[in-house]
């Protein structure tokens, strides 16, 4: 029963995690009323930078199945989320990561079922799995990601070195008996590599689904999409060669320097992932390049299902998820609902140019009056045209500047 299309990258929606006092204010609020998908596949958001590590989990027809602190509620450096089914039971888990300031800790939340193929809750009290994914005393966080790369019908767990770290990605991989987990190989990942040059700090966003790694560079690297695939047609695990990546291109001007976000989604119900790339955030402080606004783009699949071929020719369609003028990265997931995925789009930081907490960005996209804060957001995309708009919305509490990210 997997929801969302995972992501590594940092603090809320996908892995994520951490800390000093929170207000309950920091988190996302409910959905508004509104027409929204239906489907028992759930969601994951949590709070960016600046926010405490609390994640909340909604199912895609609205309704919140949990709310909890995945770390120490006193941690600022917000949280990530990604969303798959660890344990191999049929019900999706929540898998979380700290953000920037955090340690790398992973912890896996099982889903408790609904017994209709649901998510009822999720056992917020005992996670399935707790480590490290690097070294304990590295501390500028981790993006996650979830899904199977091996081929066992349990989902992996893909780890991503956050702002401040090198590109180190890796796969750990699910254990169990042939039909129950165990536990998580935190000992001998399944892969391990630097995807780009071993000097870069900027971290590393991931993104998987079943049989496919995404990666794109974190703040301050170019907007550099490489893609593998890791199952043959034998549905075999084929071991990931850094340097041979299936697909590898630049999704905007190669000049801008602010990274990206990836994720995948069958968006038109096709049975064939396309790949969906925003740009991530830009910090005028890194030097001159082009400023690039919220926008999406969609890439097609022009090879196939194990030799993936993405490029910067083939593109479905974009669209902007935000203002123009808005530069604080677009977090990206998707979510199974009926016969296809929506994408999920989250607000990273409103504004780098903020003056005394106040954002320079006042949006008022539900027209309630009231200035937005950090949000999400669902777009049914078909046959290359942006549809559904606003169908799941959220926003943060209006005093809240820190940013959301969503469950990929």
């Amino acid at each position: 029963m997997r929801s969302l299309t995972k992501w590594v990258s940092g603090w809320f929606g996908t892995r994520t995690r951490r800390p000093a006092a929170v207000s309950p204010l920091r988190s996302v609020l409910a959905l508004e009323d509104r027409v929204v998908p239906s489907g028992t596949e759930i969601m994951a958001v949590g709070a960016g930078r600046s926010g405490g590590p609390r994640v909340e989990v909604f199912t895609m027809t609205g309704a919140k199945v949990a709310d909890f602190f995945a770390y120490n509620p006193a941690f600022t450096g917000g949280v990530r989320v990604a969303v798959g089914d660890v344990n191999g039971d049929g019900v999706d888990d929540v898998i979380t990561a700290a953000g920037l300031g955090g340690g790398p800790h992973i912890q896996v939340f099982a889903g408790v079922s609904d017994g209709n193929g649901g998510v009822a809750s999720i056992n917020t009290t005992t996670p399935i799995a707790s480590f490290m994914a690097y070294d304990p005393t590295f501390n500028a966080g981790v993006f996650v990601a979830t899904a199977d790369l091996n081929g066992d019908g349990f989902d992996d767990i893909i780890t991503g070195a956050g702002a401040g770290g090198g590109p180190h990605v890796q796969v750990f991989a699910a254990q169990h008996d042939g039909s129950v987990f165990t536990s998580v190989d935190t000992t001998t990942p399944i892969a391990s590599f630097f995807a780009y040059d071993p000097g870069f700090r900027g971290g590393i966003h991931v993104s998987a689904a079943d049989g496919l790694l995404a990666v794109a560079p974190g703040m301050m690297g170019g907007p550099h999409v490489k893609v593998w695939s890791t199952l043959d047609a034998a549905n075999q695990f084929v071991a990931i060669n850094a340097d041979a990546p299936a697909s590898s291109f630049f999704a905007f001007d190669p000049t801008f320097h602010g990274g990206a976000y990836v994720t995948f989604a069958d968006l038109n119900g096709d049975g064939i992932r396309e790949l969906a790339v925003s740009p991530g955030e830009f910090d005028p402080t890194s030097g001159p390049g082009p400023i690039l606004g919220p926008q999406v783009k969609i890439f097609t699949n022009d090879g196939t299902a194990t030799a993936p071929n993405f490029n910067n020719a083939k593109v479905q369609t974009s669209f902007t998820a935000g203002p123009i003028g808005y530069t604080g990265g677009l977090p990206l997931g998707a979510a199974h609902v009926g016969t296809r995925d929506v994408l999920l789009t989250g607000i990273g930081r409103y504004s780098l140019n903020r003056t005394n907490n106040t954002d320079t960005l006042d949006l008022d996209q539900n027209n309630d009056g009231q200035a937005d804060r950090p949000q999400f957001q669902a777009y049914a995309i078909d046959a290359g045209a942006v549809g559904g708009v606003d169908a799941l919305t959220g926003n943060l509490d209006p005093a809240f500047l820190g940013g959301v990210w969503v469950s990929v």
